[in-house]
């Protein structure tokens, strides 16, 4: 019965782990929601594209509205037009499939 329970354990966290990828670029565009939006789960959130396209089924990616430093460091790429490399995950966002998560950012 252990063994059985392991294996069904080991079996969902393989399936349920996230692909990584990364990719270096200029920000091409850069968007926030604000706390008033009409979808709750978007609100404080950023988005961004990449002059290159995304891997994974990505459209756009996301920064959690509690990551600061990431969000700060977006915008001063953007502003100064200065290339980035992101490591992001395909686990997306809860209000579309095609919003990818952010793991990593650095300034090149």
């Amino acid at each position: 019965m252990i063994k059985k329970s392991l294996l069904l354990s080991s079996v969902l966290f393989f399936s349920l782990s996230v692909n990584s990828e990364s990719i270096t670029g200029k920000v091409k565009s850069y968007r926030t929601f604000p706390a008033a939006h009409s979808i709750e789960t978007v609100r404080n959130h950023v988005i961004f594209n990449m002059e290159l396209g995304f891997k994974l089924g990505c459209q756009w990616l996301y920064v959690t509205p509690d990551d600061a430093p990431s969000i700060s460091l977006l915008l001063a790429a953007k502003v100064s037009d200065k290339p980035l490399t992101i490591t992001y995950s395909d686990e997306s966002s809860p209000w579309h499939a095609q919003t990818c998560k952010v793991s990593e950012l650095m300034l090149n």
